[in-house]
């Protein structure tokens, strides 16, 4: 049994453009940035084109990275992913999977969980999603 928090998604896209299916993510409240395939990361490059090392031009010009579970859209703005990994790139999401026992698995961390409220249920060994309620006048 492996010891991280698991799920498959229906489907990962950057802006429309689907770059997987059936995808096993771990979701890390530990890890700031999303961890993910270089499928994923070369078409957010694409998309981001001359933009990808200025974070004000990726949070106002990058496209949403959406995310399919168990039926229902998830949508990350650019300007929540966004993140200076280095001076050229400041995408916050990186091309380096993890490899568990032979199987490629995304990485989503707080750019992922801090705009979709993630349930760690320990009683029922379930997670379970809703978007976040970020209004701080409640």
């Amino acid at each position: 049994k492996i010891g991280y928090w698991i799920t498959t998604f229906d489907s990962i896209a950057v802006g429309s453009v689907v770059t997987v299916t059936q995808q096993l993510c771990i979701l890390d409240s530990g890890t700031t940035v999303m961890l993910m395939g270089s499928e994923t990361v070369d078409e957010l490059k694409k998309q981001l084109g001359s933009n990808a090392g200025s974070c004000s031009a990726v949070a106002s010009k990058g496209p949403a990275m959406n995310f399919q579970v168990a039926g229902a859209n998830f949508t990350v703005p650019a300007s929540e992913y966004q993140y200076p990994l280095s001076s050229s790139d400041c995408s916050g999401i990186v091309a380096e999977p993890i490899n568990v026992e032979g199987t490629k698995l995304y990485l989503l961390g707080d750019t992922f969980i801090r705009i979709v409220y993630t349930v760690f249920d320990v009683k029922n060994s379930q997670l379970k999603f809703a978007y976040a309620n970020n209004n701080k006048g409640i």
